[in-house]
């Protein structure tokens, strides 16, 4: 049994990395505008508003997300309460949802926040008019902040789920 729990963590960390990062870079690629609310306020304050396409866009964007997240952790316990024959713990769930959330949160802090930005720079990640203030892309506390909100949050999202997961 904790050989399998064991795989299915890897295997759906790595699958929930590809997804976010494919969703992330990808509407980045299509218009960074859909993420300028976690820009730093410098380069925030430099844009136009969001058009209303841009608006409904980001909108869709967010709700795709919350859905593989919310849905994604949610199939990953019961899979998980699966394996295990039907009974599993809490805890054992929080945790193994916990870690997956936390594996994607680290990935986006480090590879896709520190990595592609500051080393990569590709220049679909730059916002328009930025050029004069790409010294605030390196905004380390607010990197910083927003990796333990994750933290945080992700606790939040677990413990929901777990419970879920273990009364249905």
């Amino acid at each position: 049994m904790e050989n399998i729990a064991l795989d299915r963590l890897v295997i759906e960390s790595v699958l929930a990395i590809f997804v976010f990062t494919v969703l992330v870079v990808g509407s980045l690629a299509y218009n960074a505008r859909l993420w300028m609310h976690d820009y730093p306020p410098v380069i925030r304050d430099l844009q136009a508003p969001l058009t209303a396409g841009e608006k409904r866009l980001q909108t869709g964007l967010a709700a795709v997300l919350l859905v593989l997240i919310v849905g994604g952790l949610f199939l990953s316990g019961q899979a998980l309460e699966s394996v295990s024959g039907g009974s599993i713990s809490f805890v054992a769930v929080f945790v193994h949802l916990y870690i997956i959330f936390n594996v994607v949160n680290l990935w986006d802090a480090v590879v896709l926040d520190w990595f592609m930005i500051l080393v990569l720079k590709p220049a679909f990640v730059f916002l328009p008019g930025s050029e004069a203030h790409m010294d605030a892309y390196t905004n380390w506390p607010m990197h910083i902040t927003n990796y333990f909100k994750g933290v945080v949050i992700g606790a939040v999202i677990s413990a929901v789920l777990a419970l879920a997961v273990v009364i249905l």
